[in-house]
């Protein structure tokens, strides 16, 4: 697994001049992001393991990094 963050809040920062608009900016992602994994639960439910399970597999840790640093964002905000 790589150690470089998957999340970068460079162009964030371009829209959010205050701290608060960042922290709204982050929160909308996060939800964005879990609903993301949400619904790529239910589309591997939906379909074939043999089709979907190597995608899932490779998948799901990378977004399981981002959301946990998009959180710890949050939180330090």
């Amino acid at each position: 697994m790589s150690t470089t963050p998957l999340l970068d809040l460079t162009r964030a920062k371009e829209f959010a001049f205050e701290a608060d608009q960042l922290r709204e900016l982050v929160i909308t992602f996060e939800q964005s992001l879990a609903q993301a994994i949400a619904a790529l639960y239910q589309t591997i439910r939906e379909k074939p393991l043999d089709m979907t399970g190597p995608l899932f597999t490779a998948l799901v840790p990378h977004l399981t990094v981002l959301l946990g640093e998009v959180r710890a964002c949050r939180s330090a905000l």
